[in-house]
Parts: structure tokens; C-alpha cells; sequence
């Protein structure tokens, strides 16, 4: 009984850690994304102003 806890608890911390890990790559997928369209909007911006 006690190696059956055993093993749902480690598949349980294999789940978290996955869990975690996947939402760590989105966030810094999303934080790059939002980088990106900030530097973007601020080159055209740039752009923009300059043409005046």
C-alpha cells in the first residue's frame, strides 16, 4: 500500500513539474510576443513621427 502512495505521488510531482514547465514556455512565449509587437509599434511610431 504504502509503495502504491508512493508511486501516485511521484506521478503527481511528474504532472506538476510538467505542468509547471509548460506553463513557464507559454509565459515566456506570450512575454516575447508582447516584446515583439511593443517593438513593433514603437518602430513604427518612430517611423511615423520622423515622416512629420
Amino acid at each position: 500500500m504504502q509503495l502504491l502512495c508512493g508511486f501516485v505521488f511521484q506521478e503527481e510531482i511528474t504532472m506538476v513539474s510538467l505542468y509547471k514547465r509548460r506553463g513557464l514556455i507559454s509565459a515566456l512565449t506570450v512575454a516575447l510576443m508582447v516584446t515583439s509587437m511593443n517593438i513593433n509599434v514603437l518602430a513604427s511610431a518612430t517611423v511615423h513621427y520622423e515622416n512629420h
